[in-house]
């Protein structure tokens, strides 16, 4: 698929918030911006490891299709280590093909969204769980992460 660099800017620098931008809610929003596909985020949920959990689950119903080789537009399930506990939690980003090469549309606690390489992004302790992809999608390529 296709990437409109132009949207895509529209997706980097926004800043993380709990209630309303998370990495879920930024792969909803770029599904949506990105390739006009409406993915449900839902509201409410308790946060921390609890409620991520929960809001992984929810978006889990609607990516129903594991994949090893990823395409743009399908989602990575990753583990990182909070800096403050030590503890692994989940983490989501929105993959993107461009020019042959993987890139991963994210934002962490405390950050800004960033388009980052996904082997960048794994070099620095982001560890691939699985790729997932929206009902009816296609498309394959090779794996950064070791998954």
């Amino acid at each position: 698929m296709e990437v409109n660099r132009f949207k895509l800017q529209g997706l980097i620098g926004l800043p993380y918030d709990q209630e309303v931008m998370t990495c879920g809610h930024l792969v909803a929003l770029g599904l949506q911006r990105l390739f006009g596909r409406d993915v449900a985020v839902p509201a409410g949920w308790p946060h921390g490891r609890l409620g991520q959990a929960k809001l992984i689950e929810a978006l889990a119903e609607q990516l129903t299709e594991r994949v090893d080789l990823p395409d743009s537009g399908d989602v990575g399930l990753y583990l990182t280590v909070d800096p403050e506990t030590g503890l692994d939690y989940y983490h989501l980003g929105l993959v993107l093909v461009m020019a042959g090469e993987r890139w991963l549309l994210h934002v962490c606690v405390g950050e800004r969204s960033r388009l980052q390489r996904e082997g960048e992004a794994c070099q620095r302790g982001m560890r691939l769980d699985g790729y997932y992809r929206l009902r009816q999608e296609g498309g394959r390529h090779g794996d950064a992460c070791g998954a």
